[in-house]
């Protein structure tokens, strides 16, 4: 009898840890806010070090024409709000030859709920979305708002959202440049 039990278990064990994982979001994340720094493109050919012997390249800003003027600064907050991620934010001091241009809070959105048929599941990357913009003004502000919803769209399915690479770009499209990051300044 002992025998039979201890098979059972060892059969049920099996059983239940080859299931797929059931979703297992957290019990409250509804905010993710920061504050964005300059964006530069990354160093793939080291030329130089760091006083500290790290390998580096000289800075070059991914966007030459927009960027923080010398009292600039930005930040931004992400939502979850009755269905929808929504981006608010405030980008001020900028460089004059940002005036005019039209600015896009982007990120790649990783989903993850209990959305195929039943089961848990995490559904292809969706890099560039676009969840907030804005168009700098002639006080060379520009205040990120999320995207007007289209009506026919079908609504995200709830779950777990995961928002990586944030970054302001300029211009239209997914190949606009890359502005600014979220980060942070150590002085």
């Amino acid at each position: 009898m002992r025998a039979i039990v201890i098979a059972l278990a060892a059969v049920l064990g099996v059983f239940l840890s080859a299931r797929p994982a059931a979703a297992d979001p957290p019990v409250k994340a509804k905010l993710l806010q920061g504050d964005l720094v300059t964006a530069y493109a990354p160093c793939e050919t080291p030329d130089a070090t760091t006083d500290v012997g790290y390998p580096a390249c000289a800075a070059v800003r991914s966007d030459p024409v927009c960027g923080f003027g010398p009292a600039g600064k930005g930040k931004f907050k992400v939502i979850a709000k009755a269905g929808r991620v929504l981006a608010r934010g405030l980008l001020r001091g900028l460089e004059p030859a940002c005036a005019g241009e039209q600015l896009y809070l982007r990120g790649l959105l990783r989903f993850t709920g209990e959305e195929c048929q039943g089961s848990a599941c995490t559904v292809v990357d969706l890099p560039n979305s676009v969840i907030g913009s804005c168009t700098v003004d002639a006080n060379l502000r520009c205040k990120l708002v999320p995207p007007v919803p289209i009506l026919d769209a079908t609504p995200p399915p709830l779950g777990e959202y995961a928002v990586l690479d944030l970054h302001v770009a300029r211009g239209t499209g997914a190949a606009g440049p890359r502005t600014f990051d979220a980060g942070v300044l150590l002085r």
